[in-house]
C-alpha cells in the first residue's frame, strides 16, 4: 500500500473495506531495540462478508466471543521474516469489542535499523494484493539510529522516493479515480467507508524534537488516512493526487492543510530525537 500514494491504495490492496482499521505502531527504546505492534480490526458485519467471500462457513456475530483462527496466527508468525532481520514474533491476541473485532500481532526487534515497515499492509487472509505483479518499487520505510553528543537517541525514518514512484504511474492512476462516473464513485465511497490506515512511532522516554507536525504525547504519526474524510471532497482529492503525480511536495503539503482526515509526512526523512526516561 503505497501510503504516500494513498488514493489508489484500497483499490490495489483490499477486496472490500468498510469499517476496517489497519495500524502499525513502532515502539523504540533508547538503545534502538523495541517492539512493533500491528493491529487490524473491522466490525462483525464486514468480517462476516470477507469470510463469505473466501468461502468460509464460520459466522462472526456481534456480542459473541471471538477466537483467533490457526491460519491467522500462522500468517502473523510468517510476517516476522518480512519485517526485517532479527524480528521475532511474540504473540497474537484477539480484539473483541462491541465496536470492533480483529487481531493484534506483537513482534520484538533488537536493532531498529534492520526493521522494514511496509507502507502496504498485508490484505486480510494473506496472499498478494490484487494488482501486485512482478517486482515493485521499494515501498518500505527504513530506520536509522544514532546517539547524539548529549546522549539522546536520534531515530530517522527514510520514506520511499516520491519521484521514483511517480514515474511508475501510480500517482497518475490515483489522479484519475475522482473522475469516475457518479455511480462508480458511489460504489468507491461505500467501499472506503470507515477505512483507516495509520503508521506511528513511539519512542520510549521523553520526546525532545521531531520534524513531523503530527505529535501527540510521545507518539509521532508518520501517516494516518481516514478515507471517509478524503473521499468526501472529490475536488481536493483530485488536486492532491495531481500534486503527488507531479512530484510537487510543496503543493501537496499546501493542499493537505485543508484536507480533513489526512496526516502524511511528505519529507523524505522524519527525524525524532528523544531522551531516556529519568530513573
Amino acid at each position: 500500500m503505497h501510503l504516500r500514494q494513498l488514493a489508489i491504495l484500497p483499490l490495489l490492496a483490499l477486496p472490500t473495506a468498510g469499517c476496517i482499521n489497519f495500524e502499525t505502531l513502532v515502539k523504540v527504546k533508547p538503545d534502538g531495540s523495541g517492539t512493533l505492534v500491528q493491529t487490524m480490526t473491522m466490525n462483525a458485519e464486514t468480517m462476516q462478508m470477507m469470510k463469505a467471500t473466501k468461502g468460509e462457513g464460520a459466522k462472526v456475530e456481534a456480542g459473541k466471543p471471538m477466537a483467533l483462527e490457526t491460519k491467522d496466527v500462522e500468517q502473523a508468525k510468517a510476517e516476522a521474516s518480512k519485517l526485517g532481520e532479527g524480528v521475532t514474533f511474540v504473540k497474537a491476541e484477539p480484539i473483541d469489542t462491541p465496536e470492533a473485532k480483529g487481531m493484534r500481532a506483537i513482534y520484538s526487534f533488537k536493532d531498529v535499523t534492520k526493521l522494514r515497515v511496509s507502507q502496504k499492509p498485508t490484505p486480510p487472509g494473506g496472499g498478494p494484493a490484487p494488482g501486485d505483479k512482478g517486482k515493485e518499487a521499494d515501498e518500505t520505510m527504513k530506520f536509522g539510529f544514532a546517539k547524539a553528543a548529549n546522549g539522546n537517541s536520534v531515530l530517522t525514518i527514510a520514506m520511499p522516493d516520491l519521484k521514483t514512484a511517480s514515474k511508475e504511474g501510480t500517482f497518475k492512476s490515483a489522479a484519475k479515480a475522482p473522475e469516475a462516473p457518479p455511480e462508480a464513485m458511489a460504489m468507491i465511497k461505500q467501499m472506503f467507508k470507515g477505512l483507516r490506515i495509520a503508521i506511528a512511532v513511539e519512542p520510549e522516554g521523553k520526546l525532545v524534537s521531531t520534524n513531523s507536525p503530527f505529535v501527540e504525547g510521545s507518539r509521532v504519526t508518520i501517516m494516518e488516512m481516514k478515507f471517509d474524510s478524503l473521499i468526501a471532497d472529490e475536488a481536493k482529492l483530485k488536486a492532491f493526487s495531481a500534486a503527488m503525480d507531479s512530484g510537487s511536495i510543496a503543493d501537496a503539503k499546501r493542499l493537505m492543510k485543508g484536507l480533513p482526515g489526512v496526516k502524511i509526512n511528505l519529507d523524505p526523512e522524519v527525524k525524532i530525537e528523544y531522551a531516556a526516561a529519568a530513573k
